[in-house]
């Protein structure tokens, strides 16, 4: 049997192989859209709040119910940019200058971080809110830590026995509350915080639609990138309506131990492709779905591979039903 250490790393590696991919696709999809944009309008940001406002509901739907901030999912990930050609003036930022709370002490970033920051998963969010370069560099401060503390005790819980794990989940339950106190802190106005929330919540599926959007784009479909925030407003009521889990967040390591991750991941991406299909003909053509559906399969099919590779990492084996 592999030591618990090197189990629990594997397991670590296997669950954020794709997040470390996306990142990569995000930034050469950030430099395309960039020279798409030449010489087109300036640009019109969608907000978290116009994907989920009353005024603006997914086509057939009713809108979207607010995120509560104890079920936000911990991963991190990169996405896609969300510029459009402008039809209107660009909307002002949401934020309110000054209301943020940064230590006195904390330093000033430097230029390569800021440019790191400016690809990274949450800088629209950072122009919705109108966060400046130290706010921004702070706030990846911040949840990188979240990041890296609830690795840590993904790793100590793979690795513990049934005893010891219900102290660890206790641990990182302390943890992800004393972490929800130093963002509302940073943020200083609740709607902000919120804005944060809904965001951030919605991660799993930024990250799942930058992996389809390369499939796509093999076949000859686009999306429009109004479209594209209408997919991950639905992706992600999907989820819900399914009461799933976020996949590449160490939600999955528990399914993974209690020995049905793949019968509750495929019996979770059948309820979401049901709720898809009802939804997707309100805003994309037969083409597009149909395109939409091969690239799903085969993100289904990578994403059970990666689950293979770590029901094997912990278990040793491959779930029963698999041999």
């Amino acid at each position: 049997m592999k030591p618990a250490v090197t189990i629990s790393l594997v397991v670590v590696a296997v669950l954020t192989t794709v997040v470390i991919e996306e990142i990569r696709i995000k930034q050469l999809r950030a430099e395309v859209l960039r020279l798409r944009q030449i010489p087109t309008d300036q640009p019109v940001k969608i907000t978290p709040d116009d994907i989920l406002a009353k005024e603006t509901p997914l086509p057939g739907k009713k809108p979207l119910a607010p995120v509560d901030p104890t079920e936000v999912t911990e991963k991190p990930d990169s996405t896609a940019t969300t510029d459009t050609p402008a039809a209107s003036p660009t909307p002002a930022p949401t934020g309110l200058p000054g209301t943020r709370n940064v230590p006195a002490d904390y330093p000033e970033p430097s230029e390569e971080r800021i440019k790191e920051v400016a690809l990274g998963a949450y800088s629209d969010l950072h122009y919705d809110l109108g966060l400046n370069n130290q706010e921004r560099v702070y706030l990846d401060d911040l949840l990188g830590d979240r990041l890296a503390k609830q690795q840590q005790f993904a790793q100590a819980w793979v690795g513990a026995d049934e005893a010891d794990r219900a102290a660890i989940e206790e641990q990182m339950a302390a943890h992800r509350a004393e972490s929800d106190e130093a963002l509302k802190t940073f943020f200083g106005r609740d709607a902000d915080y919120q804005a944060f929330v809904t965001y951030h919540a919605m991660q799993p599926e930024r990250t799942m639609l930058s992996q389809l959007i390369p499939m796509m784009d093999q076949q000859g479909v686009s999306l429009e990138l109004a479209d594209e925030q209408k997919l991950i407003a639905a992706m992600y009521e999907a989820r819900m309506a399914a009461k799933g889990i976020d996949w590449n967040s160490t939600d999955a390591l528990k399914a993974v131990v209690a020995g049905d991750a793949k019968a509750r991941f495929d019996k979770e991406w059948t309820a979401r492709n049901e709720f898809l299909a009802d939804i997707l003909p309100d805003f994309l053509d037969e083409k597009t779905i149909e395109v939409l559906t091969e690239s799903r399969k085969q993100l289904k099919e990578t994403i059970i591979e990666s689950l293979d590779s770590a029901i094997e990492a912990i278990n040793g084996s491959p779930e029963a039903g698999d041999e």
